[in-house]
Order: structure tokens, then C-alpha cells, then sequence
């Protein structure tokens, strides 16, 4: 359990996703999908969507994927995978770290990801934890919860505090195979979807809820096509693959 001030709308972002569904192979999922071997680079073509998740034009720019050597991180060994991101002039703006878990079975693919809660303009919670993106053991279409955490926020209205508790629950899925076409094989891949929702509840009743990271993973290929949408704030982000080079 958490206290914090609260003024006076929560909302949720996750930092750690665009497609199409195309014609369904059958329900079953794929082996090998996220190859994690030291060196693998994966380059995409990134752009931002509008509140209709419409491409919005002239945004588009590079965005790469490197996998680095282990390391642990909270328990697990896992494969940092070094993102950088670029402008629309192909300048560097930042970079930053996904850490992946894939289980020598094959079986589980997990990120290490952040859920920032923005409490007030200037005062955010910021939840660290590994989320099962993929689990072989449910196969396809099972929404699964991989957390679920209560928060308890002081909302203030006229000067007058007012404690509540918000029950924050993520939950995933990875649908049956389907073939998507990218940039960089018009052909398509055999992929599995992995779409994580969110929910928000006060005193048992939705006040929020809906999908914010959607990634499409080819067998012995792995992210070929990723939306994240930020329902609270109307935009979104979808990378495609455009390269890609795995030992």
C-alpha cells in the first residue's frame, strides 16, 4: 500500500506498442520469438500516431535495438537490449535499456518494465517490475493478470483533502499466429500479438481501462512491429522493421 497526494485525475503510462491483423494461420504460437543472442540488431522506422492511432505525417524517423551481454536484474539473468532513439534528421535524442528474460525452455518470455503513475505536475509512482509478456503454458487467447497493486492517493478538492485507494491491474495476451507484412519482408512473418491492458478501479468500479502496448513477435526473428498508446494523453508510437541482423 502506497500514500501519495493526488491532484486530482490519475493517469497511467507504461514505458517499455501498431498493426494489422492479417489472415489467421491457426491457434498456435511460435517458438524462438524474441532471439536474444549478443550482437542481434534489429532496426525499425519509427512514427507517431494521432487519437485516432493514425500515422501522423512527416514523424517519421530511425530507431534501433542492440542485445548486450547478460546481466541480473531483480533476480533474473537477464539480455539488455540498448534502444536508441532518433529525431527526424536521423540525430541521436536518447537511449535507454529494455531488459528481456527468455527461459532456456522457451517457454517465457518476460520485460522488465516501467509503470509511471502521475500523481500531481510534479510528483509521479514509479513501479519497477519483470511482466510475463509471453507464457507458452496458457497458449493463445487467455488474459492473464501479472499484477495487481493497490494505491492509496489523497485527492485534494478546494483545499479539503480526500484519501482514496485506486486498484491498479495489469493484465496480457498473445493471440494465435497470424502473417504480418513489414518494410522489411513484404512477404510477412508468422507472428504471435502480445497486447497488455490496463485497469484502474475505485471501490470495485472501472474508472479507466484499455490497451496501451501491442508487439507482434516472428519465430527466430522477434519484434517485428510494436504500438504503444497513451490513451490518457490521445498519441501513441508505432515502430515496423525495416533491417535486421541476428547471429
Amino acid at each position: 500500500m502506497h500514500k501519495y497526494k493526488f491532484i486530482p485525475f490519475l493517469l497511467v503510462s507504461i514505458l517499455v506498442i501498431f498493426g494489422c491483423d492479417s489472415s489467421l494461420l491457426g491457434p498456435s504460437l511460435g517458438n524462438n520469438l524474441f532471439p536474444l543472442t549478443v550482437g542481434n540488431r534489429f532496426e525499425y522506422k519509427m512514427v507517431d500516431l494521432d487519437s485516432n492511432q493514425t500515422e501522423i505525417p512527416e514523424t517519421a524517423r530511425n530507431f534501433i535495438r542492440e542485445i548486450g551481454s547478460p546481466v541480473y536484474v531483480d533476480g533474473y539473468l537477464a539480455s539488455p537490449v540498448y534502444e536508441t532513439y532518433f529525431n527526424i534528421n536521423n540525430n541521436i535524442t536518447s537511449r535507454d535499456t529494455l531488459y528481456v528474460y527468455k527461459s532456456p525452455a522457451d517457454d517465457t518470455i518476460s520485460y522488465y518494465i516501467k509503470v509511471v503513475v502521475p500523481l500531481t505536475d510534479t510528483s509521479t509512482l514509479t513501479i519497477n517490475r519483470w511482466a510475463p509478456m509471453f507464457l507458452r503454458q496458457y497458449g493463445s487467447d487467455y488474459r492473464y493478470t501479472f499484477f495487481d497493486s493497490t494505491v492509496k492517493v489523497t485527492n485534494i478538492i478546494g483545499g479539503v483533502e480526500y484519501p482514496m485507494s485506486l486498484t491498479v491491474t495489469l493484465s496480457n495476451m498473445t493471440s494465435s499466429k497470424n502473417k504480418i507484412a513489414v518494410i522489411e519482408n513484404s512477404n510477412g512473418y508468422q507472428t504471435n500479438r502480445l497486447s497488455i491492458s490496463y485497469s484502474i478501479k475505485q471501490a470495485g468500479a472501472t474508472i479507466r481501462e484499455g490497451d496501451f502496448y501491442r508487439v507482434w513477435l516472428a519465430e527466430h526473428v522477434g519484434p517485428i512491429r510494436e504500438t504503444k498508446y497513451f490513451v490518457e494523453r490521445k498519441t501513441g508510437t508505432n515502430i515496423e522493421l525495416t533491417s535486421k541482423t541476428i547471429k
